[in-house]
């Protein structure tokens, strides 16, 4: 088992690769390093992801990545769905 130091120099590693994958979904800066966060929190308790090859690694970030990208995008689209029907918004009243 890695120790924490080791897993966050793990993590350092792919940081950037994750948060292209986000952005490239998200487009939205803000929502893609929110995905890329909670996706490098998701690797971090994954005690298996250190002792993986270089390649199951970058497999691993990317399906993480794309379905907390995924998430926020749909929680996203519901949120303007809120909005388009007046809902937690001050044109409700109108």
């Amino acid at each position: 088992m890695m120790d924490y130091s080791n897993r966050v120099e793990t993590l350092r590693a792919v940081e950037v690769h994750c948060y292209s994958l986000c952005i490239h979904i998200l487009v939205e800066e803000a929502l893609a390093w929110n995905a890329c966060r909670l996706t490098l929190i998701d690797l971090f308790q994954d005690k298996r992801f250190g002792s993986l090859d270089e390649s199951e690694q970058n497999r691993l970030v990317r399906m993480k990545a794309i379905a907390r990208s995924m998430e926020l995008a749909a929680s996203r689209t519901e949120m303007n769905k809120g909005e388009k029907r007046g809902i937690g918004s001050v044109t409700l009243g109108r």
